[in-house]
């Protein structure tokens, strides 16, 4: 959508709510539900339709975030809140993980990390 549309709705004056977590919560499955992008769209538009407006939005849980790019690591959400980057990533790391790929010599707690080729 073009910018000018976003600015057309902060010139209305329409509130845009941020209650989605309260519609997806009255999903039987909000778990699986925040994790699948199409359902979580389903709730973005029931949201917007119930409070009438052209938009809805999320909250954003970076916990999400973050056990995707540890999944990408190797390592599970069991471990999600013990690991922390002691760094940076540099650039090959980067680019490693958005190809799906694990970068080398990923270090977590004694062992590599590495799905490796």
């Amino acid at each position: 959508m073009a910018t000018s549309y976003y600015l057309d709705i902060a010139r209305s004056g329409r509130c845009l709510p941020m209650a989605m977590d309260l519609v997806l919560n009255v999903d039987p499955d909000p778990e699986a539900t925040r994790r699948d992008g199409f359902r979580l769209g389903q709730v973005v538009e029931r949201t917007a339709r119930r409070w009438n407006t052209p938009l809805a939005l999320p909250l954003m849980d970076l916990r999400l975030e973050k056990a995707d790019l540890l999944s990408r690591l190797g390592l599970g959400e069991a471990e999600m809140d013990r690991f922390h980057f002691s760094a940076d990533m540099d650039h090959e790391t980067r680019e490693a993980l958005h190809r799906g790929q694990a970068p080398r010599g990923c270090i977590y707690e004694g062992k590599q990390v590495y799905s490796g080729d």
